[in-house]
């Protein structure tokens, strides 16, 4: 039985990566989980003409938009890690996702900016760990979804003067193609969410012709 939505990752995995993304937009906000900062209410309400309850709303907002931003970088590590052939390793393990030869191992990342500082140096430390030690002549990439400049690409690794051929960095649609081995995967996989959204959503929403057409731009301008 063909697949509804993509080729390359079954109907029930999808629906899975989905509804995880989903459980996030269902969290409540609390306004006071992360501490307190008076002065930076203060700050807010007096700038941004807000009452404190308007203020408290959109901190509630804001920290769930940032546990939404979270669960859509595991989406991706959820659902390349169902990929035949490759698997989710799981929080704390070598890395994000590896294929089932343990030849190609995946530290993945929404964003180009989510690792900064130090913890990019100890980034490629662990992925030099495993080219050279744990799985010796495996390749280990720093992967990220949305790159600053809307790019694709996949090339060598190197920070502050260190590099190893086989540690490197692939982003963009080239991750999705790497994987999958299909060149447009990325983009499958967007067209496809409407789709299992409203299903896992059990309802069904109509979106007119300008906003598609703005979606369309909004994906070509972001890879």
């Amino acid at each position: 039985m063909p697949n509804n939505y993509v080729d390359f990752v079954s109907d029930d995995d999808f629906e899975s990566c989905v509804s995880w993304v989903v459980s996030g937009y269902q969290q409540n906000g609390n306004s006071e989980r992360n501490g307190i900062d008076p002065f930076k209410t203060v700050f807010d309400m007096y700038n941004k003409d807000m009452s404190f309850a308007s203020w408290k709303k959109a901190e509630e907002v804001r920290q769930n938009d940032k546990t939404v931003n979270n669960k859509v970088g595991e989406f991706h590590q959820k659902l390349l890690g169902s990929v035949d052939g490759w698997r989710d390793l799981q929080t704390g393990d070598v890395a994000d996702i590896c294929n089932d030869a343990e030849t190609i191992f995946v530290e993945l990342k929404n964003r180009w900016n989510t690792v900064k500082g130090s913890n990019m140096i100890d980034m490629w430390k662990d992925l030099h760990d495993i080219v050279t030690n744990s799985h010796r002549g495996s390749t280990a990439y720093w992967g990220f979804i949305n790159a600053k400049n809307g790019s694709s690409g996949e090339s060598a690794w190197t920070i502050q003067g260190k590099t190893h051929p086989n540690v490197k960095k692939i982003w963009g649609k080239s991750i999705y193609k790497m994987i999958t081995g299909k060149d447009a995967a990325l983009e499958e996989v967007w067209a496809a969410l409407p789709k299992v959204l409203d299903k896992v959503l059990q309802k069904t929403t109509t979106v007119d012709q300008g906003d598609k057409d703005n979606l369309i731009a909004w994906f070509q301008t972001g890879y």
